[in-house]
């Protein structure tokens, strides 16, 4: 009779443990969010999704509940990269530099754009401050986030690039090649 009591109160135990580890991971996922979060990891969702005017429009609403929330803005910028608005990527990208200046990936995305926009002095100048800021930036994508963006190769790294544009400057400017599409599309902005 002992063992069935002893049984049942700890069955009991475990029970209540795994309740309260469940309500208190609940609880910490909605209550620790800084205001705009939930949308912004709704848009980060749609992005890898590649439906990129749903990822606009969440990030969007992280910015209306949080309108100083820089990966929101980086969020926006690498979405209109995808969409080829890179004037409007630049602005966005420039938004979070303001407000989170000191993180190189925001320099990296807006290296990026300035890559696609031909401006390669300024992305140059851009992939060197994000390697200094945040030198990981240089190491590009692990296999986790190649799985997710479903990339059996490693793309080019910042690093990778930076090098690569520099060679390619030093040579006249009639040899120089500064753009190979099928290359630059691999790509991939720097996530925080």
């Amino acid at each position: 009779m002992t063992e069935d009591r002893s049984y049942k109160f700890f069955v009991w135990l475990a029970i209540a443990i795994g309740l309260v580890t469940v309500g208190s991971m609940v609880y910490g996922y909605f209550a620790n969010k800084a205001p705009g979060e939930i949308a912004y990891q709704a848009g980060n969702t749609y992005f890898n999704d590649q439906r990129y005017r749903r990822a606009k429009a969440s990030y969007l609403e992280a910015l209306q509940a949080n309108p100083n929330f820089a990966p929101a803005y980086a969020g926006l910028a690498n979405t209109m990269v995808q969409v080829k608005d890179f004037p409007e990527a630049l602005r966005f990208i420039d938004e979070a530099i303001e407000l989170e200046g000191k993180f190189g990936g925001y320099y990296a995305s807006r290296g990026i754009i300035h890559d696609h926009m031909g401006h390669y002095e300024k992305a140059i100048a851009d992939y060197e401050k994000a390697m200094l800021l945040t030198p990981d930036v240089s190491k590009g994508m692990g296999w986790i986030d190649r799985f997710f963006y479903k990339l059996p190769e490693a793309p080019p790294t910042v690093a990778d690039r930076l090098a690569y544009l520099k060679a390619q400057m030093k040579l006249p400017e009639d040899k120089r090649v500064l753009a190979v599409p099928e290359v630059d599309a691999q790509q991939k902005p720097y996530e925080q």
